[in-house]
């Protein structure tokens, strides 16, 4: 009987180390896929932001705001 337990044990163990494997590769296919195309971007093709200096936090422009 307690042979039975652990081999159903050694089963589950065993399914769920191949999903999690799945899973892993799944997503490291779509982070490759994702930072590939950010890497393929010109970098002077893209909008930069604008910055400000400011001497009090409370006068700050944000980008889009006015």
């Amino acid at each position: 009987m307690e042979i039975g337990a652990f081999f159903i044990l050694v089963i589950v163990a065993a399914v769920i180390a191949v999903l999690g494997a799945i899973v892993y590769v799944i997503a490291a296919k779509r982070r490759r896929q994702e930072l590939g195309q950010v890497a393929a971007e010109p970098s002077g093709e893209r909008p930069r932001s604008r910055h400000r200096a400011v001497e009090n936090e409370q006068n700050t422009e944000f980008v889009g705001t006015r």
